[in-house]
């Protein structure tokens, strides 16, 4: 199942797409953080304000529920197991993405956090884009590289 070069057994597909799928959860995050902060409060932006700009309660739920997704991608969709069709992981991947944001409003507005629904939508949006995005670009190099 998994082209052993050498000894770098390590760089299977199923590592190579994990790792483009935890980046496409960060890079949607700080996108939509970003996004809003100079849209919207200006121009002026440091990495230092994050727990300001978002909430440290609502990175700790972001950061659980991405460990849910993978998870789940994981064992339930076996995503990083088996190979499937492109669209069928897209379909997938969107399901995916739809439960796990209404899990996050549920629990953002249980716990009674303050929050930004345009930053919520804007999150969600980016990632429904930026991973299947990472995926291509993933599935893409495997297949150059012969996996």
């Amino acid at each position: 199942m998994c082209k052993s070069i050498g000894n770098r057994s390590w760089q299977s597909p199923s590592a190579v797409i994990f790792t483009l799928d935890c980046m496409a959860f960060v890079v949607a995050f700080f996108f939509s953080v970003c996004f809003w902060h100079v849209n919207f409060k200006g121009v002026e932006f440091s990495f230092h304000d994050l727990s300001a700009a978002v909430g440290l309660a609502r990175l700790v739920i972001y950061i659980a529920l991405v460990i849910f997704a993978s998870i789940l991608l994981s064992v339930h969709y076996h995503h990083y197991g088996w190979r499937k069709p492109f669209w069928g992981q897209l379909r997938e991947l969107w399901q995916l993405i739809i439960i796990v944001a209404i899990l996050d409003l549920a629990i953002t507005s249980i716990a009674k956090l303050v929050f930004s629904r345009g930053m919520w939508l804007t999150l969600w949006l980016s990632l429904a884009i930026v991973m299947p995005v990472f995926r291509w670009v993933a599935i893409t190099l495997l297949n150059r590289f012969g996996y």
